[in-house]
């Protein structure tokens, strides 16, 4: 487009002059229209050699700024790796369920840990913590979790480096995980049971939501059972009336599948989710206080 644009402005200049020499004008207003189109072709040619100076700059700068990039990426490549040595890959953690991971690096190194506390290795998951390196460029960390540690180690004048630590639970730490565990299920059943003497029926039939997240713990008839894509939802009466008869109707979702069935007496263990609402055959919609709770926590009575 700029060779084009200078082209023309070359042949209206030389047209205009040959014109203006070798035929000369009628009148003086072919003599201004011919001096008028010279004067343009000169514009043109002016712009098109602008023109053609600025895109030669700009190409020269970005063939310069993409040469220091490469360079500067190759010097990368080339700068010797900070030292980073863990003094094992892989560790199991004590009976208590932690263990100290141990290493060196070089004084001065900015060192970071980081790790997937879920598992399911997505990024919003994994936390950062910096780890303390020693004058002596030593360093050491407890960990508790069961799952890959990654460290990073960077400093200046050096290209980072970065080590996995794999870190499994011991038997003895397994025990001890479920031993505590089953402890704080306890402490939760006995605060459930607790709660169900200090909120009766009357307090979540009026509103259950404020109680929500409340550990529970009821005993009393199921009488309905619904299982539905590995769910079940149960209806049971826990006001024994007598003489076989129970009242006040709670909603229990089981996150699975259990055996009780309707009719069976049960003592289940849960948390408050709040009103349950649903609709009744007849179309009336229902609302009664709703828990959730876990198979294991579904105990069959009779």
């Amino acid at each position: 487009m700029l060779i084009i644009l200078g082209i023309l402005g070359f042949l209206m200049i030389v047209g205009s002059l040959l014109l203006l020499i070798f035929k000369k004008p009628e009148n003086n207003y072919k003599k201004s229209l011919l001096i008028s189109i010279g004067i343009l072709g000169i514009i043109f040619f002016f712009i098109s050699a602008t023109l053609r100076d600025t895109s030669s700059h700009v190409a020269t700068t970005t063939d310069t700024a993409a040469t220091q990039t490469e360079t500067e990426v190759e010097e990368e490549k080339q700068l010797p790796k900070v030292e980073l040595t863990i003094d094992k890959t892989e560790y199991e953690t004590d009976e208590n369920a932690d263990v100290t991971i141990t290493g060196k690096t070089e004084p001065g190194t900015l060192l970071t840990m980081s790790f997937d506390l879920i598992g399911l290795g997505n990024k919003e998951d994994m936390l950062t913590q910096d780890i303390p390196v020693n004058d002596d460029g030593t360093f050491s960390v407890d960990v508790y979790w069961e799952t890959n540690y990654i460290f990073y180690a960077s400093k200046e004048g050096k290209a980072d480096n970065e080590v996995t630590v794999s870190v499994k639970h011991s038997q003895a730490a397994k025990d001890y995980l479920k031993q505590q565990e089953e402890a704080e299920k306890q402490k939760l059943i006995k605060q459930g049971k607790e709660n169900a003497k200090n909120i009766s029926y009357n307090h979540l039939k009026k509103n259950a939501d404020p109680y929500t997240g409340e550990p529970y713990f009821i005993k009393g008839q199921v009488i309905q059972a619904l299982e539905e894509n590995e769910t079940t939802l149960l209806r049971v009466n826990i006001t024994n009336k007598g003489y076989g008869f129970y009242d006040d109707t709670m909603a229990v979702l089981v996150n699975g599948t259990t055996e009780a069935l309707e009719d069976d007496i049960v003592e289940v263990f849960g948390t408050i989710t709040g009103n349950f609402s649903y609709e009744s055959t007849i179309g009336a919609n229902i609302t009664i206080p709703g828990m959730s709770a876990e198979p294991s926590d579904v105990k069959i009575v009779k």
